[in-house]
Formats: C-alpha cells, sequence, structure tokens
C-alpha cells in the first residue's frame, strides 16, 4: 500500500472555531521550533509540505501578511520573525518540496468573491511575485496551492476553472517549472465523463495530461479492459451485469465500483529495475483477480501510471461475491458491503497482498 508522503502546514487556520486549539499553538511557535517541526515531518519520510496560506484578511478585505512585505502590514498574530524562509530553508536541507499558498487575500468564507474579484486577484499576484523574489532561491520552492478551495458538484465551475488558470499563467511567468497545486472538496460528486476529463485538461495545475498519461503506463505493462475514459462507465458496468448475469438489487447509493492503487515506494523500484518492476504490477493484478474469488473478468480497467514520481497500478473493479441463493443455486452477486465485510476486511487484504506478493 503506498504510505502518506505530504502534509499540510499552517501558521494559522482561518477558521477561528476550527483552529480553536491548535491556532495559540501554531501562533506562538518561534523559528526554531519551526525548524524542529520540519526535521520531525522529515523524519516520518514526508516529502512534500502544503503551506495552505501566507496571509489573513478580515471581513472588509483588509489583508495582513506572515512575512514581511513591501506592500501589507505584518500580521502580529505569529511570533515567529520569519516562518515562511525558516520553513523554506529547513525544507531544503532535507529535500523536500513545499507548495505555498497563494492567499488568502480576500476574507476566507467570500470563495466566489475571492475568485472573481479583481482587487482580490492583483493582491494574490502581487504577493506571488514577492515571495518568489524573496525566496524562490530555495530547492524546496516547489511551487503554489490555491487556497480559495471550491466545491464540485458534477463539474468544475467555469470562475474556478479561470482563477487556476489566471494565477498559473503568471506563476509560469516567474518560473515555467513552478507545479501548482488545488484541493477541491466533494470529489464524490463529480461526473467522470467526456466534459470532466475536457476540464481536467484545460485545467493548468499539476496533473498529467490523459493522454500522457496512458503513454508513460505503456512504458511498463497495461492491460486493455473494458472501461477506459472516453466510455461511459455505466454503459459498461451495465453491459457486463448483463452478460455475466450478475444478482444484486442496485440503487441509486450503491457503490458498483471499487478502486485500488497499488505502489511500493521509489527506492524500492529503483532496486529491482524495470524488469521487475512489470513483474511486480504483474503480479499484483493477478492478486487481486484471485482475492476472494472474485474472477478476472469482473477487473474493467487496470493501468500503470509512471506519471509521478513512483509508479502505481490503478485496478477498477466490480465488487462481485459468488454464494448460493436460497434454492442453493450458485450465482454471482453485485455486493460491496459483502465483499468487504467485517471491520478487519481492509487488515485481511493488506495480510493477503503481502503473502500472495512474498511468496
Amino acid at each position: 500500500m503506498k504510505l502518506i508522503n505530504g502534509t499540510w502546514l499552517e501558521l494559522h487556520h482561518y477558521n477561528i472555531k476550527e483552529g480553536k486549539y491548535f491556532n495559540p499553538m501554531c501562533h506562538e511557535f518561534s523559528d526554531q521550533q519551526w525548524i524542529d517541526k520540519i526535521e520531525e515531518l522529515a523524519s516520518l519520510n514526508m516529502k512534500y509540505i502544503v503551506l495552505m496560506s501566507v496571509a489573513i484578511s478580515d471581513i472588509n478585505n483588509v489583508t495582513k501578511t506572515f512575512y514581511d512585505s513591501k506592500y501589507f502590514e505584518r500580521s502580529d498574530l505569529v511570533k515567529a520573525n520569519n516562518p515562511i524562509e525558516t520553513i523554506l530553508k529547513e525544507a531544503s536541507k532535507h529535500n523536500m518540496k513545499v507548495f505555498v499558498g497563494a492567499g488568502i487575500f480576500g476574507y476566507w468564507s467570500n470563495v466566489y468573491y475571492n475568485m472573481t474579484n479583481k482587487e482580490v486577484h492583483e493582491k494574490t499576484i502581487l504577493s506571488m511575485k514577492e515571495l518568489y523574489e524573496l525566496y524562490g532561491h530555495y530547492d524546496s520552492f516547489y511551487g503554489w496551492y490555491y487556497p480559495d478551495e471550491t466545491g464540485i458538484h458534477d463539474y468544475y465551475e467555469q470562475e474556478f476553472i479561470d482563477y487556476v488558470n489566471s494565477k498559473t499563467a503568471f506563476s509560469k511567468q516567474l518560473n515555467p517549472n513552478l507545479k501548482t497545486l488545488i484541493a477541491p472538496y466533494g470529489t464524490n460528486h463529480v461526473k467522470t465523463d467526456e466534459k470532466f476529463v475536457e476540464q481536467l485538461k484545460n485545467l493548468d495545475i499539476y496533473i498529467p495530461v490523459i493522454e500522457k498519461q496512458n503513454d508513460i503506463a505503456n512504458k511498463f505493462f497495461t492491460i486493455d479492459k473494458r472501461i477506459n475514459l472516453e466510455e461511459n462507465k455505466l454503459d459498461k458496468f451495465n453491459q457486463l451485469k448483463k452478460e455475466y448475469n450478475l444478482k444484486g438489487q442496485i440503487k441509486k447509493t450503491s457503490n458498483i465500483l471499487c478502486e485500488y492503487v497499488i505502489t511500493s515506494d521509489k527506492e524500492f523500484f529503483e532496486s529491482i529495475g524495470e524488469e521487475e518492476t512489470k513483474r511486480y504490477f504483474e503480479t499484483a493484478y493477478k492478486f487481486v483477480a484471485s482475492y476472494k474469488n472474485l474472477g478476472e473478468e469482473f477487473i474493467v480497467s487496470a493501468k500503470v501510471h509512471n506519471d509521478e514520481s513512483t509508479p502505481h497500478l490503478h485496478i477498477i473493479f466490480i465488487p462481485v461475491v459468488h454464494k448460493k441463493d436460497k434454492n442453493g443455486k450458485e450465482i454471482s452477486k453485485i455486493a460491496c458491503s459483502e465483499y468487504w465485510k467485517g471491520k478487519e476486511s481492509y487488515k485481511k487484504l493488506q495480510d493477503n497482498f503481502y503473502n500472495y506478493m512474498t511468496k
């Protein structure tokens, strides 16, 4: 299983209620304590840090920054002398990568206003320019995080896409190699159809373009199964359901597809080489097909992506269980809750995966 290798970091959490307990502690941190915190994160093998914000704005959009700025007043909330530089400097020593928060230059809860208001945009651009001039020489300065988070309801709003792309266009003027990161909420409401894929292609953030993903994947191992991004998953699901006479009552809230992401750490893949990496993913694929007697026919998509620091296998499958009905007849049934039955189901999965891969 892929371990977490990144974390969020805040000098001040903009939602006062949510930050009730940790804001007072973060405010009192000294520069040395931020150094100690980065060392601690490095010891936990954290590779990425997302610094959520560099400024705070009140209800009247009066902005104060957590660094010494030529354009904005310095906030007195944070006691450390230069926390942003301290974090970047120490992160560089540990080869960590930092996404610097490009905000928040409007009142935090007025997200739509912040995304579309010209004055907020200009303040953000001014700060990005200043921050990169001050700290862009640190190797850890990896890119930007855009903290005006939006919710997704089927698709991204065009205003959000414009907000992101306008900031990224300026970022590329500073340094075309800087990455950009977003963290929208409500991703469980996304309609993963052609329109959404097209939006991803037009959203200038740090994700691989779909065609490039597939090209890189072919370097290792690809099983061309029944579903891909250009096809409608629901249509294919219905086709398979009919073809294999799958039982089970399907409701709007039913989980009809599950996904594994299988990987290891970078050092592991470098040590075993390309051929053994290919065999690793082929073996992992066979494990998924055999686990709980699923059957390869119910794996609807399997792709190895090498678009990040380590290759990883995405497998999408229909959670089918094989059992007898009340008449004693063998049936195959779509039943996610039965497939993952029991509090120990994920632990059992991990144990079985380990045993299968190391036998």
